[in-house]
């Protein structure tokens, strides 16, 4: 469950409701999109997992975190801090697994609790732009020939 990502997560949070059974949510950064590490150059070593991706799924990533840019407009909190706040503001979310791989990381995403909840408007926002798929023309595969 990420802001780029909320599907299927969704469909859990209904039989969340049902069960009364709290949600661990995985990978809040999609991968690394919402860690402010990737730029349009960004290419990943043949062992790093994501390398089997098409090259699309980075450009397509990078314009849809254009389109969220307003998260972070203040300078108050980095997109990494956002991206756990964006999880956590579901209620039925008991606890995120971020993926940590150095102290930076552990050092901002530790102190995402201390920086100021996502407004009810921008998360109104976030959904409405995942529905319409962040008003991005889909990615088509050129024709083979």
């Amino acid at each position: 469950y990420s802001i780029l990502e909320q599907q299927p997560a969704r469909d859990f949070f209904e039989v969340s409701r049902e069960t009364e059974a709290g949600l661990l949510s995985r990978v809040p950064h999609a991968s690394g999109l919402l860690d402010g590490s990737f730029t349009k150059d960004t290419v990943f070593d043949p062992e790093d997992h994501r390398n089997h991706r098409k090259a699309e799924w980075l450009e397509e990533g990078l314009k849809k975190l254009e389109a969220i840019e307003f998260l972070t407009a203040d300078g108050d909190a980095t997109i990494g801090q956002t991206a756990l706040k964006f999880v956590l503001s579901e209620p039925l979310i008991a606890s995120v697994l971020p993926n940590i791989t150095s102290a930076e990381e552990l050092n901002e995403f530790g102190s995402a609790p201390d920086t100021a909840d996502i407004p009810d408007e921008h998360l109104a926002q976030l959904y409405d732009l995942f529905d319409a798929g962040f008003e991005l023309e889909p990615v088509t595969e050129p024709a083979s020939g």
